[in-house]
């Protein structure tokens, strides 16, 4: 579109100097019709021509400007580490599912803290370090739904808020995944 488009504005001008070389294309009044000239014919086609080719690009601009934004803040509220919320996001999206809280609504609140992560870093390295939080992530994902909100709010800490969730059926679930967890170990 863009290159067709800057073909049509290069061309605009220069037909004006043809003018002289071109005759009416028959009798008639006004400048459309029979009597308007090949040159002012190919003037307002071109014309019309600019004026969709620029309405077309504006609409792509306006669809990868929605996408890039989307992409921005997706970055913007992830940890780039480990994909989870990060600690502002996860904050904003706690806030906002308090506030629309009711008394008949519950939701469990639960930090998961790596102890002694520090002697991973000191032991093995930063890069091994990484590689331990992004699998942790990965595994404290695989535990809970969709809809609770998982964020990591420093550096070996997370946080997830389990909406619509009784106790009851928050210690049920934690039963279940230790068991899981022994299973694999």
């Amino acid at each position: 579109l863009q290159v067709e488009l800057a073909q049509y504005k290069y061309l605009l001008p220069r037909l004006s100097g043809m003018g002289k070389s071109l005759s009416r294309q028959g009798g008639g009044i006004g400048t459309r019709g029979p009597g308007e000239t090949k040159l002012e014919s190919d003037k307002r086609h071109i014309r019309e021509r600019i004026s969709r080719l620029q309405h077309e690009l504006d609409q792509v601009r306006q669809v990868v400007t929605r996408e890039e934004l989307t992409a921005l803040q997706d970055q913007a509220e992830r940890d780039s580490l480990t994909k989870l919320l990060n600690k502002n996001a996860g904050r904003r999206y706690a806030e906002e599912y308090f506030a629309q809280f009711s008394s008949n609504l519950s939701c469990a609140l639960l930090i998961i803290d790596l102890d002694d992560f520090k002697l991973v870093n000191d032991q093995y390295g930063p890069l091994f370090g990484d590689s331990v939080l992004s699998q942790a992530a990965r595994e404290i994902k695989k535990l809970f739904r969709n809809q609770d909100i998982i964020a990591r709010i420093g550096g070996d800490e997370f946080a997830i808020i389990c909406a619509d969730m009784s106790q009851e059926e928050f210690n049920a679930k934690m039963e279940e995944e230790k068991k899981h967890l022994w299973e694999n170990e």
